[in-house]
């Protein structure tokens, strides 16, 4: 290492530095002064430092980091962005990676497709390992720097098996997530049952599977089972209650022949989401299925052959979510529904045959969104539906038989979104003004609708109010200008055309009250201050006084 260069200030830093120094000691005449200054010189000499100094004397700045290496992935076999092409090349790679590491072992994703990789760019569920893998990093799918996804192709020199055993051979390797996509070499099979106990998240995407192999049963740690667009996969093994300690999600999706699901289902006492959705000829769900006891989700979407929910489905005090959507046979739910106490969120939407629902349903009190959209043979709404007083949510738009909604809907406290698109109503009911609550209010396409209620103005939160399409609506009442929230106000192919002019008045309004409603809350926020507590608080009833006097005395909301 060469030594240092020293670099002496210039000449003209020395004269500048001398004269400053010898005028502040002239200028300091008594001897304390003088003692003064010279014990202060030290730090100030040291802020003038960089000024006297030439910049070159400053250690340079550091050189960029590089640039991180780019991979171009044009194969299909990926190790941490290392291209192999046979099971054999993917052990070496994997000793050598192995070689260079301290950790004891390291955790792999094994992914198999018979497309090669290009074809996970689709795919949602890979997104996130194929963006990993064209990275080349360590940390894939970011869950840590033991983590090493292995993309391989499946082919009839290559089997799933092999691959399996290439990875295992290494020693150091925990196999933790299982991937397998083929359409036509029924490699699938062969390679689940070659799964490694280590397994945690199965995913298979298969033509030729036809059905599971005993060995998925046996997985002591699996957590997550996906069989998603197998097309020739009748059923499912009874021994799948075996995954009892295990198993928490299980995903069944576009399972064109899948008839019924085994009874065994039950016993999978830690199962948290069950999706089943997508399966046509399902007809019915077993008995068992009230035996879940930590079930929190439960999707039965766009199985249309499924005709009713089973009675023990009200057993499950835990379940959150109930989605039965595009379920077109399904007549009925259960009477004793209202034992779900735990509801949150009830979608059957699309039920097309679904008749009536249950009086039981307002005893679901923690329900907050409730769709029945396009129940065609829907006719009337329980009067029960007033009970559910944490309900945000209720769309019943395209439901084309309901023509008259109950009063107990008033009750709605809490409701936020009322939807009642395209429904052959004549009025709303007479309690419409006690939804305290409400901002975003849909009547779109109700052609039957005449009239808005004058109840309608004690709408206060109202925000957004569409009624578009409402073709025989020809006047708005004048109690629409209390809504002082109104944002929004859609009459687009309507009757109305006088008051055109007005509601954009009424509009720009409300923008000049909220810009005063600011200042309002700034007060108010003033008046908090402990200092000023007692001199300038004011009540809040006051408060309200100011704000009805500013609003009213806005000449634009006048007719």
């Amino acid at each position: 290492v060469s030594p240092p260069t020293v670099i002496w200030p210039s000449s003209s830093s020395f004269f500048f530095f001398f004269f400053f120094f010898f005028f502040f000691l002239n200028f300091l005449s008594s001897s304390f002064f003088i003692l003064l200054a010279c014990s202060f010189f030290p730090s100030f000499f040291l802020l003038f430092l960089p000024f006297l100094f030439s910049s070159s004397l400053l250690p340079p700045p550091p050189p960029p980091p590089p640039p991180p290496p780019t991979h171009t992935h044009t194969q299909s076999h990926m190790v941490q962005g290392l291209a192999v092409v046979t099971p054999q090349q993917l052990a070496e790679q994997l000793q050598t990676h192995l070689a260079a590491k301290t950790t004891a072992d390291q955790v792999v994703t094994l992914v198999l497709c018979e497309e090669g990789v290009e074809y996970f760019q689709g795919l949602p569920v890979l997104d996130h390992l194929h963006s990993a893998a064209r990275a080349g990093t360590l940390a894939s799918a970011s869950v840590s720097p033991r983590q090493v996804v292995v993309w391989a192709e499946l082919r009839h020199d290559a089997p799933g098996a092999a691959w399996v055993q290439a990875v295992l051979q290494c020693g150091r390797t925990v196999v933790t997530s299982f991937f397998i996509i083929e359409r036509a070499q029924a490699a699938a099979k062969e390679a689940l049952a070659a799964c490694p106990g280590t397994v945690r998240h199965v995913f298979v995407q298969s033509s030729t599977l036809s059905e599971l192999p005993e060995r998925v049963s046996s997985l002591p740690l699996l957590t997550t089972l996906a069989l998603r667009m197998c097309p020739a996969l009748h059923r499912l093994p009874k021994s799948l209650g075996q995954l009892s300690v295990s198993l928490e999600i299980l995903e069944l999706s576009y399972l064109s022949i899948l008839t019924c699901l085994p009874a065994a289902l039950g016993q999978l006492a830690r199962l948290t989401s069950l999706h089943v959705t997508t399966c046509p000829m399902l007809k019915c769900l077993p008995e068992t299925l009230g035996d879940l006891s930590a079930l929190v989700v439960l999707d039965v979407s766009m199985c249309s052959d499924l005709t009713m929910l089973p009675d023990s489905l009200c057993r499950l005090t835990t379940l959150r979510k109930l989605t039965a959507r595009n379920c077109g046979d399904m007549t009925a739910l259960p009477d004793q529904l209202g034992q779900l106490t735990a509801l949150e969120s009830l979608d059957l939407g699309r039920c097309a045959a679904l008749r009536r629902l249950p009086d039981a349903l307002g005893q679901l009190t923690a329900l907050t969104s409730l769709y029945l959209n396009h129940c065609e043979r829907l006719t009337r709404l329980p009067d029960s539906i007033g009970q559910l007083s944490l309900l945000a949510l209720l769309d019943l738009s395209h439901s084309s038989r309901l023509a008259e909604l109950p009063n107990t809907l008033g009750r709605l406290g809490n409701l936020g979104h009322l939807r009642l698109l395209s429904l052959p109503i004549t009025a709303l009911p007479d309690t419409l003004d006690h939804l305290c609550s409400l901002q975003c209010l849909a009547l779109n396409g109700c052609q039957q609708l005449r009239c808005l209620p004058a109840s309608v103005g004690s709408l206060h939160t109202l925000k957004e109010l569409t009624l578009h399409g409402c073709v025989r609506l020809t006047t708005l009442p004048p109690s629409l200008a209390h809504l002082t929230n109104l944002e929004a106000l859609d009459l687009r192919m309507t009757g109305v055309r006088v008051q055109l002019a007005w509601v954009d008045r009424l509009l720009s309004a409300n923008a000049v009250l909220r810009r005063y409603r600011m200042r309002e809350l700034r007060l108010v926020a003033l008046g908090q201050r402990r200092l000023l507590a007692r001199r300038y608080h004011l009540p809040p009833e006051l408060w309200a006084l100011v704000d009805a006097m500013i609003w009213q005395s806005q000449p634009e909301r006048a007719m």
